[in-house]
């Protein structure tokens, strides 16, 4: 069995795409923006070009929200082709989604079963393609992703802020809120997901994430205790008192025996001490 591995530079996608070949897999990476054939992956300029393949993991979509949603209608027809081409190129597409397509709010575990509207072009975009992959491919799966976190995360989300302020001691901590909730996952733990997945026939919609939410506050919190700063002011801009998004992972848990293994605590540990360094 062939795998390719689409978005391949990227934080998850290199994870995942390392894990495979660790486990022996026949795994090919693809990158619209890097190539670099001693880590198995291959630079594509158009669909054209990307290699045939048993199954097809697709991280390659912005996960951008601001930048998509001010991309408009242009952004959701372009991806509504691409993946349509996919789809219908590879018997087995494993689309990934996001956590972004859950509104905020609800206090309950929000399940892959739920009926789901969108409320922005990045819900839109995300729910689009994934009806198409669920509607078009012969052996289609959509993975569901809370919010990832790891070593070459993006420095451009809460997580990196927190670590990045604790880590170098700021007098100051400077947040947007630390009320909203999320469900945060280890970026290896997602790709052990996927290697479980990818080797699986199952079908339909999972969610791959820890069930566990987290405030931002919690995060400081943890991140104080991990550094032992504990002499700074904690400056926010607002409140969003009703912001939480924590996934039902029990289906997943169930039909692929896999269960998160890293706590945020290890997590942010490793993080800030990477960080220090």
């Amino acid at each position: 069995m062939k795998i390719v591995v689409s978005g391949a530079s990227g934080f998850l996608g290199g994870h995942t795409l390392s894990l495979l070949r660790r486990s022996g897999l026949d795994a090919i990476g693809t990158s619209r923006s890097q190539h670099n054939s001693n880590l198995g992956i291959q630079k594509i300029n158009s669909l054209q070009d990307m290699p045939d393949a048993d199954t097809l993991i697709h991280f390659a979509e912005s996960n951008n929200r601001s930048e998509v949603n001010q991309l408009g209608r242009v952004y959701v027809e372009e991806v509504k082709k691409r993946i349509e081409f996919l789809s219908q190129k590879y018997g087995r597409m494993i689309y990934v989604s996001s956590v972004a397509v859950y509104p905020e709010g609800s206090t309950s575990l929000r399940s892959p079963a739920e009926t789901l509207e969108s409320f922005d072009t990045y819900s839109e975009t995300k729910l689009a393609a994934e009806k198409i992959v669920l509607t078009t491919n012969k052996n289609p799966l959509v993975a569901r992703i809370g919010n990832a976190y790891g070593p070459k995360m993006s420095e451009l989300n809460v997580v990196s802020s927190v670590i990045r302020q604790f880590a170098t001691k700021k007098n100051k901590i400077e947040l947007v809120s630390t009320d909203p909730i999320r469900d945060y996952v280890w970026c290896e733990d997602i790709a052990e997901a996927f290697l479980k997945i990818s080797t699986s026939q199952a079908n339909g919609v999972y969610n791959v994430a820890t069930g566990i939410g987290h405030s931002v506050l919690d995060l400081c919190r943890i991140a104080e205790k991990v550094t032992n700063h504990t002499n700074y002011e904690l400056v926010t801009q607002k409140r969003i008192p009703d912001s939480s998004i924590v996934l039902d992972i029990s289906k997943t848990t169930k039909d692929f025996n896999w269960n998160p293994k890293m706590k945020v605590e290890q997590g942010f540990s490793i993080l800030i001490k990477e960080k220090s360094n």
